[in-house]
């Protein structure tokens, strides 16, 4: 369900930003456009799932679990 509800957002956002972009084109050369052509994929597509990485410790504050990707707990936000 959040799944769904997720990529629906993301459907929602690349046909705003692409109509944004018709609208530019209609509007002709009198305002720059934001958008930078590249000729390959900034990331690569991959079939592999992001998994959280393994908790480090706990919060000295709280005791709830960090994990190495952030800097901050995620329950009481301390550092």
């Amino acid at each position: 369900m959040e799944r769904d509800r997720r990529q629906t957002q993301l459907e929602i956002a690349i046909s705003e930003a692409l109509r944004f972009r018709e609208t530019l084109e209609s509007i002709g050369g009198s305002v720059a456009a934001p958008f930078v052509e590249r000729e390959s994929p900034v990331r690569k597509p991959t079939n592999i799932e992001v998994k959280p990485s393994v908790a480090l410790g706990e919060c000295h504050s709280c005791g709830a679990k960090m994990s190495g990707d952030i800097e901050f707990c995620p329950v009481c936000g301390e550092f």
